[in-house]
């Protein structure tokens, strides 16, 4: 005897079955991404152009050019104070096994000098950790990327400074 899926059940009892509360943000996230992509691609490659452009040598331009975009996983332990972030679709080639389908292109500062940071990640905790910080009203925020072994790899997590007394 074959059993009817939820869905099905629901379709034919006429319950309105409601998306979880993941699906709903996963959906929420999946449209930002979608208006922010063309705005913020060509930003990207815009800044690393400044970059080549603003080196003073042609193997700074070059080194520039092959720095790329730092990713969460080159911060792990940096302390930063995350101001803002934009939300971009991942390509087909990242997205497989992501739960989210997006990435932040992140905008910070170096706690230890100052000196402003972007990155991308992906890793699904940052990602939805930072989206609740912007939804709570917490931007700026201050923390750090710590990562947690597993056994398919490493987890990325995001962890609050404490408040530090200021004399």
């Amino acid at each position: 005897m074959a059993t009817n899926s939820v869905p099905e059940k629901a379709a034919k009892t006429g319950q309105v079955q409601q998306p979880s509360l993941l699906n709903r943000f996963v959906d929420q996230i999946k449209g930002e991404a979608e208006l922010t992509k063309t705005m913020t691609s060509s930003d990207v490659a815009s800044r690393v152009t400044e970059k080549m452009l603003e080196a003073d040598s042609l193997e700074d331009a070059i080194a520039a050019q092959d720095s790329g975009m730092p990713s969460g996983k080159d911060l792990v332990d940096v302390e930063m104070q995350v101001n803002d972030f934009d939300t971009l679709p991942s390509s087909e080639q990242f997205s497989e096994g992501s739960p989210l389908g997006v990435y932040l292109l992140v905008h910070a500062v170096k706690l230890e000098d100052g000196s402003p940071l972007e990155f991308s990640t992906g890793a699904p905790n940052i990602v939805t950790l930072l989206h609740k910080a912007r939804k709570l009203d917490r931007l700026p925020l201050d923390c750090v990327i710590r990562s947690k072994p597993t056994s398919n790899g490493a987890l990325l997590t995001l962890k609050l400074l404490p408040k530090r007394v200021i004399r």
